[in-house]
């Protein structure tokens, strides 16, 4: 029986250019970088292949040619001979234990091992599927937060602009008018990590980088990474879909095929078939041809004791017994660590709520001073700007926090092994 398995969505607009999910596919894709574990993964499939070909019967082609001359002691001259021949035969393995078998089993998981650590961000294989799609992340996450800011910038001096229509004095007017001059330094900074983005996603994906217009916004962003409900649902999933879980997995049973490979070597016995045919001519001192043709057909029967062999196969069940507790461990840390991150999640969505709340009071509170200076009414000038900063913080901290929550839920998706599901490659 299937387990259903609830995911959390949020709705959103896709009136965006390029989403964040066609970035990575473009970089994936689109990167030269990325040719090589395509050529990685070919060669391994072409292994396995020359596995399966050794299984089939080997030809030999032999020729030969043999001249010699010897001196027989007490007598006088020499003897000459010589001989040459052709042969052609045939070897096959009938029987080895089904060590070959095993070696080809253990071969396709290692095939699926690799391949699942194309799609980890935590492989030490380098320019794994993973690791691009965690740079055009950040690069694309970079690009948003600094177009946001940007807005910010901009909305904010058009709301110190406004404030100088209040009733100020000199020494006010000009606090307000240094404030408003800041800005542009903030503006410089802004847009040059709007071009340092742009460089970045342009590197990764080869994407054209885009506008502000053609971008998710973090809303979107954040209800676009699905994940699942919660910790225990996640770890479902992960025990199917992690690259780093699954490769593991692999590995061990690659492991355990190897093992069983070298036990059937060591315990049982080798039986192979040679056949062929020769042709052979020889020539001695009375210069006659001596011609012999003939076939032949063999069964070798082999089995091979060493003194260490006992002591080799307690070594490999040992080492195979320490892969299978490094992944109990490692499954434990697993699902630890996805229960730690689920809780500073939904701490962090609780915070952001609570920041989202006070910053639509905060612009409230802004608001009326407006309506106020509209109306011609006195206000305190340091009431004022304590209304903006205080507008400002709640605005900063939001979008920080945001940021954070979309980075988590991205970092949940590619642990848990949901990262690729909505991107089809070619």
């Amino acid at each position: 029986m299937k387990k259903l398995i609830l995911l959390v969505t949020l709705s959103a607009s896709t009136s965006y250019g390029i989403g964040l999910k066609e970035a990575i596919k473009g970089a994936i894709q689109n990167n030269p970088r990325t040719t090589a574990i395509d050529l990685r993964m070919q060669a391994m499939q072409d292994r396995k292949k020359a596995q399966y070909m050794d299984l089939l019967p080997s030809l030999r082609i032999g020729s030969s040619a043999n001249f010699s001359q010897n001196q027989i002691s007490g007598e006088p001259g020499t003897s000459r001979s010589s001989s040459y021949g052709n042969n052609v035969g045939v070897s096959m393995n009938l029987y080895n234990g089904g060590a070959d078998v095993e070696s080809l089993r253990a071969t396709e998981e290692r095939l699926k091992a690799r391949d699942a650590e194309y799609n980890s961000s935590t492989s030490q294989i380098p320019n794994t599927r993973g690791r691009f799609a965690s740079s055009v992340f950040e690069s694309y996450i970079s690009l948003v937060e600094n177009y946001e800011q940007k807005n910010f910038v901009v909305d904010l001096k058009k709301k110190l602009e406004f404030l100088q229509k209040a009733n100020l004095n000199e020494e006010e007017r000009e606090t307000l008018n240094q404030r408003i001059t800041d800005l542009e330094t903030s503006m410089v900074n802004v847009d040059y990590g709007i071009s340092e983005a742009q460089k970045d996603f342009t590197y990764f994906t080869t994407l054209p980088a885009p506008q502000a217009s053609d971008l998710e916004s973090f809303d979107q962003l954040r209800g676009g990474l699905v994940i699942p409900v919660n910790a225990e649902k996640a770890f479902q999933i992960a025990l199917e879909k992690s690259p780093d879980i699954q490769s593991m997995n692999h590995r061990l049973a690659a492991e355990t095929h190897e093992r069983e490979a070298d036990k059937r070597k060591l315990f049982r016995p080798r039986v192979d078939l040679n056949a062929g045919y020769n042709d052979n001519t020889s020539r001695g001192d009375s210069g006659a041809s001596v011609n012999s043709k003939g076939a032949y057909v063999g069964v070798s029967l082999t089995y091979t004791i060493g003194a260490g062999s006992v002591y080799r196969n307690r070594a490999g069940n040992k080492e195979l017994e320490a892969t299978r507790s490094e992944r109990d461990a490692t499954l434990a840390d697993v699902q630890y660590s996805l229960n730690a991150r689920y809780h500073a999640l939904a701490n962090q969505e609780k915070v952001q709520s609570l920041q989202q709340q006070n910053l639509q009071t905060a612009d409230t509170r802004l608001a009326t001073i407006f309506k106020k200076i509209e109306k011609g009414d006195k206000i305190e000038f340091k009431d004022m700007i304590a209304a903006v900063d205080t507008r400002s913080n709640y605005w900063q901290s939001n979008l920080q926090l945001k940021r954070n929550i979309i980075a988590a839920r991205f970092n949940l998706q590619r642990t848990v092994g949901t990262l690729f599901d909505e991107i089809t490659f070619q």
